[in-house]
C-alpha cells in the first residue's frame, strides 16, 4: 500500500492543496509494520475544532483517492491523532 500511496503523492498534494488552501502544507507516509501504514499531514489551522475538521477533510481525502486508484486498502481501522504544535 504505501507504494500506491507514493504514486499518487503529487494527486493528493494537488487535492489537499485544493480542497484546504493555506490550511495544508504537506503529508509524508511510512510504513507501520506488514499491513499498517502511517500518513502524517501537517496542517495550519485557527482553532482545535479548524485542525480536528481539517485532518477529517485530509483523511477523508486520502481515503477516496486510495480507493478510486484500485489500491487494496481497509480502512476499517483507521485512527485520527490531531496533536498541536
Amino acid at each position: 500500500m504505501l507504494g500506491a500511496l507514493q504514486g499518487l503523492r503529487s494527486v493528493i498534494d494537488d487535492r489537499l492543496h485544493r480542497d484546504l488552501g493555506v490550511r495544508y502544507d504537506r503529508h509524508s507516509a511510512a510504513s507501520g509494520g506488514t499491513d499498517k501504514l502511517t500518513v502524517t499531514f501537517v496542517l495550519r489551522a485557527a482553532t482545535d475544532a479548524d485542525a480536528i475538521r481539517s485532518a477529517g477533510l485530509a483523511a477523508a481525502t486520502l481515503a477516496e483517492l486510495l480507493t478510486d486508484s484500485g489500491a487494496a486498502v481497509d480502512l476499517s481501522g483507521v485512527a485520527l491523532v490531531v496533536r498541536a504544535q
